[in-house]
């Protein structure tokens, strides 16, 4: 966790820098999850091409929630901007919008980027070290209140 501030800054809390990684435990969720759905297909009583075809979106479903995560680099600067840094190294500004969760085990952040897309991203408690996340939970409380 790297934190900056700049003396020409409007409010004094320093700029938190974050890089996530992918969560084991998001991970293993949703492979559980996954597997669940393609274990109860099984037990429905519709016809076999349903099956197929609710299978087939189903993995899909689970490829799409097994890819890394799209943002190497999250920073929250001084004056409360976040910029998103992609895998491409592609900065996106943002806002943070309310309406995100913040507990112990688990942080879900909404932003509405510059160009009006908004992004998601969910947080286990092992995507950053132990440090890093409650100081993400601390600046978000911080900017709640």
């Amino acid at each position: 966790m790297k934190r900056n501030s700049s003396p020409s800054s409007p409010r004094s809390a320093p700029a938190l820098r974050l890089a996530p990684v992918a969560s084991p435990t998001a991970l293993r969720l949703a492979l559980a999850s996954h597997a669940a759905g393609l274990l109860a297909l099984g037990l429905l009583p519709w016809p076999g091409s349903w099956q197929v075809a609710l299978a087939a979106a189903l993995l899909l479903s689970c490829w799409f929630a097994t890819r890394p995560l799209r943002w190497r680099e999250l920073v929250c600067r001084a004056d409360g901007q976040w910029l998103l840094v992609g895998r491409d190294g592609r900065t996106v500004p943002a806002s943070l919008l309310p309406g995100g969760l913040c507990h112990p085990w688990l942080v879900i952040l909404r932003w509405r980027a510059d160009d009006g897309r908004r992004v998601r991203l969910a947080l286990f408690h092992d995507a950053l070290p132990a440090a890093e996340h409650a100081a993400l939970r601390r600046a978000l409380r911080a900017t709640a209140g």
